[in-house]
């Protein structure tokens, strides 16, 4: 069987190196990096509060913004409120958002030092902590999940075995024409180029999409979308997907994220669609097709 490696990972090996850092908060992760939220990826990952929120890893504030003290100083209207930047090794940024922050803060932060409390609050009640990280020599917005350990589960909690697996809701053919064929209710199509429209999740996290999809039409890659970072080239923001893409065109039909084109010829088409998580856990959906 064809295995898959992550290539942002050889990328990342000198920050993997350089430090491992620390989950800010241990509260559950309720929204994740790369989510299409309304047509465009979603750049941080929001943390259910569950107690004060700490330094990642050790570094210099680059920028603070206190919700307390500074909302009425017209600095900067952010629905985030208050917001921390942190400077690391490697020229990366932790972005810690929605924060009441500690008075005590200073130049230079400590790894695991507490930073303030949350201040954000979502339309379900819960308080957040959205969590980013930029790569300033890159230009790109990294998914912590590519770079973090995996927050484990407090001890004694019990875990649900489907919990954090990946899940592909619908699918959608795009023709040439831009119009949508339910794949699922679809046995012939007519020879042509077709995008592969995906709304996927990870079970237990309403605002999530998978960490990675590939797609095989007849058991040969015909895409790979992966939500390990973003680029910032030129004024737009980049996906991967077997190539670099504006993510203005791959999440235009939210919820849905355009992960493959292909062209399909007359005769059998077999397509293949493979959700991972971070874990590497999988779902996989297939549909036999006939092209006229």
């Amino acid at each position: 069987m064809k295995r898959f490696y992550p290539l942002f990972l050889f990328f990342c090996a000198p920050i993997l190196s350089l430090f491992a850092m620390d989950w800010p908060n241990s509260g559950p992760i309720v929204r994740t990096f790369g989510w299409n939220d309304a047509g465009t990826p979603y750049l941080s990952i929001d943390i259910k509060d569950s107690g004060v929120i700490r330094a990642a890893e050790t570094g210099e504030i680059l920028f603070e913004r206190n919700a307390s003290t500074d909302d009425n100083k017209g600095r900067l209207p952010l629905p985030s409120r208050g917001w921390l930047a942190l400077l690391h090794e490697a020229a990366i940024i932790s972005i810690y958002q929605g924060l009441l922050l500690d008075n005590s803060s200073k130049g230079l932060i400590n790894k695991g030092e507490i930073l303030g409390v949350a201040s954000l609050e979502d339309s379900r009640g819960n308080m957040l902590i959205p969590f980013s990280l930029y790569d300033d020599e890159e230009a790109s917005w990294i998914n912590p999940e590519a770079v973090m350990a995996l927050p484990e589960a407090p001890e004694g909690t019990e875990v649900n075995p489907n919990e954090g697996l990946p899940v592909i809701i619908k699918s959608l053919l795009e023709n040439e024409d831009k119009a949508k064929i339910d794949i699922d209710n679809s046995r012939q199509l007519a020879q042509g180029r077709y995008n592969l429209l995906v709304h996927g999740r990870i079970t237990g996290i309403e605002d999530s999409a998978p960490y990675r999809i590939l797609v095989l039409v007849n058991g040969i890659e015909a895409g790979s979308l992966s939500t390990e970072s973003f680029s910032a080239k030129d004024g737009s923001l980049l996906v991967q997907r077997n190539g670099l893409f504006e993510t203005a065109r791959i999440y235009e039909n939210a919820p849905y994220i355009n992960v493959a084109s292909f062209f399909l010829t007359r005769g059998l088409a077999n397509i293949e669609i493979i959700a991972q998580n971070r874990a590497g856990k999988e779902t996989r959906q297939q549909y036999a097709l006939r092209i006229e």
